[in-house]
């Protein structure tokens, strides 16, 4: 069968039917502009990741012409003559063009939902769906002309034992949730004294950590020979699991969403730490890269998600906004996990109304939340 699909600026709408339908061949008609040389590369180059063989053309067609729009579709249809309309995406006098042709030559015509992955028909007989609307992080940031450079989830144990190390320690640091990145600094400025032991010198000058917060680590049994000196504090961490979520700040809530997303149950990936890179074309690292503190996938939604241990400033609404656009279009969910909005009750209102005319959701009060009820929180986001 030979699909025949208008191409939209919603890569995610051109790539649902293929993966769906597993078509011989699909021919996009697009605007020129906006089916760009770069977007049908990307394409390629997303088919060949997903390993979906299938003939891909595409053509470009007149914006306002109806009648050369119909033109150039009935001279792909003399070429292919068992097809299928899609109209999931395209614009209005496209879908009136491809509308009327279905009509007059008894073409089947469908769409996708694009929250399911429900194919509907909308003339004839629906086509019988073969393959599953999905992607997993790395063929989505594919799909939209990135790559991932690198992400952290793949470093953790992820054990039910790191799982209960997370909660409790993040149970431990609930009244005060930035506690972790206050020490990480310190935590940082360790001196290897072989495998997990750890010497901190204390200098003059440099601010010293809490001693019963770092007893109190040791209590829970996270620090182990803890000792305290005039000139430094040794100790030795319980595994490496546990030295990764000192030793960089903000570790410790972002693991936290992430195992959260992991237990929802609805997500085909998750993954914690990722690192973009915009240039998937490039043979080196673009100049423009960000990092995504949480990307979930359901289905052919993505998720974007920052998290904040408070001190959230507009600028992180901008970056989340930025990304997620970029490579989930209108689709994308924005999400911004916050234990706290910082400053005066007008900063909170004017940040919180900030999220909400960039369509972005905001997850108040991280820290309240245990994890099932977070995954509980996930999931309704993306019902």
């Amino acid at each position: 069968m030979t699909l025949i699909e208008l191409f939209d600026r919603e890569m995610a709408e051109n790539a649902a039917s293929v993966l769906l339908l597993r078509p011989e061949k699909v021919v996009f008609l697009g605007f020129r502009g906006q089916m760009t040389r770069k977007h049908q590369r990307d394409f390629r180059r997303f088919f060949k990741l997903k390993e979906q063989h299938c003939e891909t053309e595409f053509i470009p067609v007149d914006r306002y012409d109806k009648t050369a729009i119909q033109e150039v579709l009935l001279t792909v249809l003399r070429k292919n003559p068992e097809c299928a309309f899609d109209v999931t995406g395209g614009s209005e006098l496209a879908l009136i063009a491809m509308g009327e042709l279905s009509r007059h030559m008894g073409i089947a015509m469908h769409q996708i939902r694009m929250d399911d992955g429900s194919v509907i028909a909308v003339s004839g007989r629906a086509p019988k769906v073969l393959g599953k609307a999905e992607l997993s992080a790395a063929e989505n940031i594919l799909l939209h002309g990135g790559r991932i450079i690198s992400s952290e989830e793949k470093g953790w144990s992820d054990t039910p034992a790191f799982r209960e190390s997370v909660q409790q320690l993040w149970s431990f640091c609930r009244e005060d949730p930035n506690i972790m990145n206050r020490h990480a600094g310190f935590f940082n400025t360790a001196d290897s004294l072989g495998g997990l032991s750890v010497s901190c010198p204390l200098r003059r000058g440099q601010r010293s950590p809490d001693p019963e917060f770092l007893k109190n680590l040791s209590r829970l049994g996270f620090l182990r020979e803890l000792v305290f000196t005039e000139t430094e504090i040794r100790f030795t961490y319980r595994d490496g699991d546990i030295r990764r979520l000192f030793t960089k700040a903000g570790n410790l809530l972002e693991v936290y969403v992430w195992l959260a997303a992991k237990e929802a149950g609805i997500f085909q990936d998750a993954r914690q730490g990722v690192m973009l890179d915009w240039d998937a074309e490039s043979d080196t690292a673009s100049e423009t890269k960000n990092e995504v503190d949480v990307l979930v996938m359901r289905g052919l939604i993505p998720g974007f998600i920052s998290c904040k241990n408070g001190n959230v400033k507009k600028d992180a609404l901008y970056e989340l906004e930025t990304v997620a656009e970029r490579f989930g279009g209108t689709y994308a969910k924005k999400i911004l996990a916050v234990t706290s909005l910082d400053g005066s009750p007008s900063s909170a209102a004017h940040l919180k109304r900030r999220a909400e005319d960039s369509g972005i959701i905001l997850l108040d009060g991280v820290n309240r939340l245990t994890l099932p009820q977070l995954s509980e929180r996930l999931c309704r986001i993306f019902e």
